[in-house]
């Protein structure tokens, strides 16, 4: 038996443009979660950011930098989300969200935390940040899944 999807497949669910944008705020959402968590967990989104500097004095230049640096990896991985997201059941798209998230976070703390200090990797394998990142996983399978429901694409059903 073949079953048809009722989805076009090679269909991409967001624009780059939406995927751009949609990683930029989805960066700025995962300091805001950190922002939010801190009096909890005692991490600040400037201990984040500061985590990343390894060598480098936390002025308010270098952290202006750093943020940037962050914004655009944010921005980088929105498009590749944006790119590689094709359209499919809404509860599918909040789980490759879930899972993005998660292989952020793993990837940062190995990866990237290879490149820096104890405390920056301490920070990069906190709760919080595997907040932030699984935050910003559903935050872009969030976009997916408005920008399906709002511009829905025909389909040709097979004939039988």
């Amino acid at each position: 038996m073949i079953s048809d999807a009722p989805y076009r497949i090679g269909v991409m669910v967001l624009t780059p443009a939406k995927g751009v944008l949609a990683g930029a705020l989805g960066a700025i959402l995962t300091l805001l979660v950190v922002t939010l968590l801190r009096t909890i967990s005692g991490i600040s989104a400037i201990d984040i950011l500061a985590s990343f500097s390894r060598g480098i004095e936390n002025g308010t230049n270098d952290l202006i930098i750093i943020a940037t640096i962050y914004l655009f990896f944010g921005i980088l991985l929105g498009l590749l989300y944006a790119l590689c997201e094709q359209h499919g059941p809404p509860l599918a798209l909040m789980f490759v969200g879930f899972f993005y998230g998660i292989l952020i976070w793993v990837l940062s703390s190995v990866i990237v935390g290879t490149f820096l200090s104890e405390s920056g990797k301490g920070i990069l394998r906190s709760w919080p940040f595997l907040l932030a990142c699984l935050s910003y996983g559903l935050w872009l399978a969030l976009v997916a899944v408005f920008s399906m429901k709002r511009h829905p694409i025909a389909i040709d059903l097979p004939r039988d």
